[in-house]
């Protein structure tokens, strides 16, 4: 096996989007991104963790991070969804060992994106209880949809929580990834990671 100063923890968002499963790319893009996965991976080894998941992608603005799940399959029930927020709570205590900051520290500076197969039959029980908390607000064309049962994480883990279809992901977010992307944070994040787990490596 790779030592972990020769594994590559970025990669294009192409990669990350991609369905191993059924060989399927939902996101066509050269974005330059780190693969939580393999951060993800990394960390498990270090620490001799069977079982643990994570976020597919990592993208750093400035000061501010941006979890993006990709999930092309159905989102059937709630099992589905609660293996959604595993993958949401271990990537920020993952990214919060890293930076070694707390999770209140952060929550101002994370957001999350899960961008979804819209052409799927999904569950439609958190569905309806977004519909119901936005007819309660009496706002229906002024607050964006956030589905799965995943509002709840906005303000609590996460600045702002997105969920977006592949094609509402091209239009309304794309765009904005590709002129505040920075190579230079992506590097600096991965030598961070290196150092971490050189501080931490028990062999």
């Amino acid at each position: 096996m790779k030592k972990d100063k020769d594994i590559e923890y970025k990669s294009r968002l192409f990669e990350t989007s991609k369905d191993k499963a059924k060989g399927e790319t939902m996101i066509d893009s050269e974005i330059e991104v780190i693969n939580f996965d393999t951060i993800k991976d990394s960390y498990a080894q270090l620490f001799k963790m069977e079982k643990i998941n994570s976020n597919d992608a990592l993208i750093i603005r400035d000061d501010e991070y941006l979890f993006i799940e990709f999930k092309n399959g159905k989102i059937r029930d709630t099992k589905d969804v609660f293996e959604i927020y595993s993958k949401i709570y271990d990537s920020l205590i993952i990214l919060s060992n890293i930076l070694e900051k707390t999770l209140i520290e952060l929550k101002d500076r994370v957001s999350y994106v899960l961008v979804f197969n819209k052409e799927l039959e999904h569950t439609r029980k958190f569905e309806r209880a977004e519909e119901g908390f936005i007819k309660y607000l009496n706002k229906n064309s002024e607050i964006e949809r956030i589905y799965f049962g995943l509002r709840k994480f906005q303000k609590y883990c996460f600045k702002k929580v997105y969920t977006y279809s592949v094609e509402e992901f091209k239009s309304e977010f794309l765009k904005s990834l590709k002129e505040n992307n920075n190579i230079s944070l992506l590097e600096e994040f991965e030598n961070k990671f290196l150092k971490f787990l050189e501080k931490n490596n028990n062999d």
